[in-house]
């Protein structure tokens, strides 16, 4: 049985809102657009209820995929190009709840984080592209936590969330400055984060939980004003590099996922 509905007009609030959602982040406060199609569905089988509803294009042959308990739309191929940003995209558009640990864009509503033991710290990252593989390799490694300053990049941006393959729900992903997450952090906080003018590479090192690998800006680095903030509130802090040759730097996502792999490996050498 076919429940859902047609909708012909751009001027409709459905469509409206979805124009918005994908326009600019002052309005994804409390629901952002997701138009990757396998997260969709994993979404959809993991976690239905943050789903406020879908939005196909007249061209997509495949809704048999998603449940029919949540609210279906189905718009002219010409408006749904309007709602996406895929070029020739597949055709379907979900719109989803914020989640509770994320919809204030802030920590200053978050409980203290008890079970915290390892997480990303993005400082002034502003490529939504990067922030989404960051967040995408930080589940792959089992980080617990992806924190972000609050000159980041939006998070759910449409491109943050291509990145991460639609795996928008299976991680925090939390705003807020270091002291911030320190005091809500179940014990002392150890740091860590990358510069060439060390001689400590990153194998060397046996990382103290709870800790935070800082990842800066491929511009800026870690700013001075976040190693000003460690110092002024006693956050110990050990800077490690990467050994490369013939090049200066790595993308900061490719950085995350050496990281996330050697941090893994050093942990399961422990066991």
């Amino acid at each position: 049985m076919d429940c859902s509905t047609f909708l012909s007009s751009p001027a409709n609030p459905i469509i409206k809102q979805a124009l918005k959602l994908k326009s600019h982040r002052k309005y994804r406060t409390d629901y952002f657009s997701h138009d990757h199609e396998a997260g969709l569905i994993e979404c959809c089988r993991e976690r239905p209820s943050d789903i406020d509803h879908l939005i196909f294009a007249e061209r997509y042959t495949t809704r048999d995929q998603f449940p029919t308990h949540i609210t279906q739309y189905i718009v002219p191929d010409s408006i749904f190009d309007t709602l996406s940003t895929l070029k020739l995209g597949p055709g379907v558009l979900g719109i989803l709840k914020k989640p509770i640990w994320s919809i204030s864009d802030s920590l200053s509503k978050t409980t203290v984080l008890s079970n915290f033991k390892k997480g990303f710290y993005l400082d002034h990252v502003n490529k939504p592209s990067n922030i989404g593989a960051i967040i995408r390799n930080a589940i792959a490694f089992n980080f617990d936590a992806v924190f972000l300053s609050p000159n980041c990049a939006d998070p759910f941006h449409p491109e943050s969330i291509r990145a991460m393959a639609g795996n928008c729900l299976k991680i925090p992903i939390l705003m807020g400055s270091l002291l911030d997450i320190k005091n809500r952090i179940d014990g002392p906080l150890t740091c860590y984060g990358l510069t060439p003018h060390t001689e400590t590479e990153l194998s060397d090192i046996t990382p103290i939980e709870p800790f935070l690998f800082i990842l800066g800006s491929e511009s800026k680095g870690i700013l001075s004003k976040t190693n000003e903030t460690m110092i002024k509130n006693n956050i110990p802090f050990t800077p490690v590099k990467i050994p490369i040759v013939t090049i200066e730097s790595l993308n900061v996502a490719a950085t995350s996922a050496i990281v996330g792999y050697d941090l893994t490996t050093i942990s399961q050498q422990k066991k």
